[in-house]
């Protein structure tokens, strides 16, 4: 009787001991999955935007990977259009002003949407990629 007392009771610390050791080893397996998560998305936004070299691109990039990260499908879906606005700007026209201005606009606390528009109506003429754009942001 004595022996199945302790037996229960080395089996119920070693199962907690189980469990506390698989919570902790899951706690960093999804800490690195969104490390390396973080690392794959601003390597695939430097292959296409280029390099980093002021501050301002830095925090639009930490930006933009938090929105990725933590946001639900439709917002995702709506920065992709606002970087796609930022890659023409920069490639496009290479209104390299325009770049600055809406990297500037899109790292505030504001609205995304109304800086794209605005910005979009400040521009004397839009490619047929940026009316594009300017329609499909107008409609989120």
């Amino acid at each position: 009787m004595l022996l199945d007392y302790i037996y229960i009771i080395s089996y119920n610390r070693f199962k907690k001991r189980l469990l506390i050791e698989f919570f902790f080893d899951y706690k960093i397996f999804i800490l690195y999955i969104i490390l390396v998560m973080k690392v794959k998305i601003k390597k695939i936004l430097r292959e296409h935007y280029g390099s980093y070299e002021s501050v301002l691109e830095c925090q639009y990039v930490d930006k933009i990977t938090k929105i990725l990260m933590e946001s639900d499908d439709e917002i995702k879906g709506e920065w992709a259009t606002y970087n796609q606005l930022m890659l023409e700007f920069k490639f496009g026209t290479k209104n390299g002003t325009k770049v600055k201005e809406l990297l500037y606009r899109l790292t505030e606390d504001t609205n995304p949407s109304k800086e794209c528009i605005e910005l979009l109506k400040e521009c004397d003429e839009l490619s047929p990629e940026m009316r594009r754009l300017y329609n499909k942001i107008r409609n989120f």
